[in-house]
């Protein structure tokens, strides 16, 4: 087992962030012309074709989409207060650019995933609750004592980018 330390996760987070950014090769709406509550949620099957110049990020994403049941199956029943920060990615989408975003995640019903919007420091955004459905979630990632779990696609991501990006 690997402990990472929490700046190192927020490091490669923030670094991912801006390796998604430049995925979408023009330049993205601001937060508040593409908020939550106007946003328009990109499919899976989307980003993974915006992803086809880098295979290794869609098996990444790939990988992601099929240990999400753990990911639900340990929100549902945390133990205790060592299991936290539980974040999901998705993609909004306005044409042809697409806009990483993150959830914390407050509760699940059914198969929709409620929490607020996280900033690239992973605080949390002052916004009206989003509803995310478990379909569009392309990295999820928890914290349990201390250790990270998941975010596979954004740690892929984080190690294809150069040092001087990190």
């Amino acid at each position: 087992m690997c402990i990472t330390p929490w700046n190192t996760i927020k490091r490669m987070l923030l670094s991912s962030i801006l390796v998604l950014f430049m995925l979408s090769q023009t330049n993205t709406a601001s937060e508040n012309e593409h908020g939550p509550d106007t946003m328009q949620i990109a499919t899976v099957d989307e980003v993974r074709a915006a992803m086809k110049p880098f295979p290794k990020w869609q098996k990444a994403l790939d990988n992601s989409r099929a240990t999400l049941e753990e990911f639900i199956d340990v929100l549902k029943q945390p133990r205790g207060k060592v299991q936290k920060d539980f974040i999901v990615a998705a993609f909004s989408r306005n044409g042809d650019v697409f806009v990483p975003f993150g959830v914390s995640v407050e509760r699940i019903v059914g198969q929709r995933l409620i929490g607020k919007i996280v900033s690239n420091r992973l605080d949390v955004v002052e916004s009206n609750p989003i509803e995310i459905d478990v379909s569009s979630i392309v990295d999820w990632r928890y914290i349990d004592t201390w250790e990270l779990f998941g975010a596979r696609l954004f740690l892929t991501m984080f190690h294809d980018q150069t040092e001087t990006v990190q």
